[in-house]
């Protein structure tokens, strides 16, 4: 499951990309270097959900407190409030995450 950390602190990234305090970054699954950011005191996890989250209100509304609670859905729709066009941008919206994460 993907979780992400802000650092609180400038980091070194394993690849040698340097990130800025402030910079989220999500990791894929829990990793070695996710634990040395934490270890370090250099970053934290983030909690909640993510602000530009589409339809983040209605799945605050329904109970929904972070990106993992969601995993218990098989369809967007289920959550009062979502149709077809916000369900796409939830697609769109975890595809553009999945594609920027952190191994």
């Amino acid at each position: 499951m993907a979780e992400t950390i802000i650092l609180t602190e400038p980091w070194t990234l394993k690849t040698g990309v340097e990130k800025n305090a402030g910079t989220e970054i999500t990791f894929s699954r829990s990793s070695e270097e996710m634990q040395k950011i934490l270890d370090a005191g250099a970053g934290q996890v983030k909690q909640g959900l993510p602000g530009d989250l589409p339809g983040r209100k209605h799945f605050v509304d329904a109970g929904f407190d972070s990106v993992q609670s969601l995993g218990v859905l098989e369809e967007w729709t289920q959550v009062n409030g979502v149709g077809p066009k916000t369900a796409k941008e939830l697609d769109e919206y975890f595809q553009t995450k999945q594609n920027t994460e952190v191994e």
